[in-house]
């Protein structure tokens, strides 16, 4: 990535952490995510995808493919009678364009061993059984901070 397009991707980067940043609380408070902060997010994304096609900087295919990881949860929360929420697919399906396929899937994978590795701690000191679930939002903030910043 160029000097002369860091700027505008940090702006885009950006605002979608913060729009994580507030859906991770909600998620830890309510374990939902409100339909105002993935409109929030689609529209930041939408516009950022569009700006990004028209300058040359992505094509529609990357605008596409970015958003299969959401496509692959959102099916996982159907197939998992929501095991995982499908306000998660619908956040990577809204963040996609911008942070991109590769951001996505490298976020997701810190976020599912970040998850994994408190998961172990907390059974290990028995302060949760198996079955026991949690927000999964915080984690993949976590994993999208991590990836954005490993991009630049």
């Amino acid at each position: 990535m160029d000097v002369a397009n860091l700027g505008g991707f940090m702006i885009q980067v950006v605002l979608v952490l913060v729009l994580l940043v507030i859906a991770s609380i909600e998620d830890i408070r309510k374990r939902e995510i409100s339909g105002t902060v993935l409109l929030g997010l689609a529209g930041v994304s939408l516009v950022c995808s569009v700006l990004s096609v028209y300058r040359g900087h992505s094509t529609f295919s990357d605008v596409a493919m970015s958003l299969l990881p959401g496509a692959v949860v959102i099916l996982l929360a159907w197939i998992t009678r929501e095991g995982i929420g499908y306000g998660d697919g619908l956040l990577l399906i809204a963040m996609g364009p911008v942070i991109g396929l590769r951001g996505i899937v490298m976020g997701l994978v810190i976020a599912f061993f970040a998850g994994g590795v408190l998961s172990i701690i907390l059974m290990i000191f028995k302060k949760v059984g198996k079955r026991y679930s949690f927000p999964f939002v915080p984690f993949m903030t976590i994993g999208m901070v991590v990836s954005c910043f490993a991009k630049i």
